[in-house]
């Protein structure tokens, strides 16, 4: 059983959307969290390979209770080449990070949680040529979400409410019409409201978490040129197990 489900979650993520060459995308949605806090100081750090139609990387995400019911999050991505930043690369890269804040109830089986934060970002187009387009965003978020857990297994679902705001964008005038065409509606609708769903799925192996994450944006957005949907293969260390585990030993 085991087997099968973690064969499962692999292939979830691998079907997920490919990396297209010389794409050009105005917004990615981040990998949800989802903490699975129990208690005071329970922490989780987790890293993840992110993949959607308009590049691969990385993601890091880690949350925190400092009080009891009480949580800190924070989220890193970074997606694309560096290369695309020198223009010499057609593509994009996009760098985000996110703060958030919130509290949760621990369930028997699960976390049920509330977070709002606020995150920044950049969204890096290049072109043929030298022409690019670079938008730096804000995104303000309320995400009430609910992670089931058992011994062997971890699942969860969430919504994430955010408002996106792009604060500052440099375009070249020579770029494809069409792209010019998305970053004035894309500068036209902002700030705008997104809402987004985020769905987990993983093998617990304690204290290592092994699973997938795919968060998708539920209104359409063709004219816009936003990623809809991204996915990410993750691995986390939940250092709250290891601590319950030390203090029952030393009890």
């Amino acid at each position: 059983m085991r087997t099968s489900l973690l064969f499962w979650l692999f292939v979830t993520g691998l079907l997920s959307p490919f990396a297209a060459v010389s794409q050009h995308y105005y917004y990615i949605p981040n990998s949800v969290q989802m903490p699975a806090a129990k208690e005071r100081h329970d922490t989780g750090i987790g890293f993840g390979w992110s993949r959607n139609a308009g590049a691969t990387g990385i993601e890091v995400q880690g949350y925190y209770s400092p009080l009891k019911q009480v949580l800190i999050t924070a989220n890193y991505m970074n997606i694309g080449e560096n290369e695309v930043l020198k223009n010499t690369l057609e593509g994009l890269k996009y760098r985000f990070y996110e703060f958030g804040a919130g509290v949760y109830e621990p369930l028997p089986r699960g976390t049920a949680s509330l977070l709002v934060g606020y995150g920044q970002g950049n969204m890096f187009n290049a072109f043929v040529g030298e022409e690019f387009a670079d938008l730096d965003l804000q995104r303000l978020f309320i995400q009430p979400s609910i992670l089931y857990n058992d011994a062997f297994f971890q699942g969860g679902i969430c919504f994430r409410f955010s408002r996106i705001k792009y604060t500052r964008g440099k375009v070249a005038v020579a770029i494809p019409p069409s792209e010019l065409s998305a970053i004035e509606a894309v500068e036209a609708k902002s700030p705008l409201f997104l809402p987004e769903i985020g769905i987990t799925g993983a093998m617990r192996l304690m204290p290592f978490i092994l699973g997938v994450n795919i968060c998708g944006i539920f209104p359409r957005t063709d004219d816009l040129d936003f990623v809809r949907v991204n996915s990410s293969i993750f691995i986390s260390l939940e250092l709250g197990d290891i601590l319950r585990k030390k203090k029952k030993v030393q009890e």
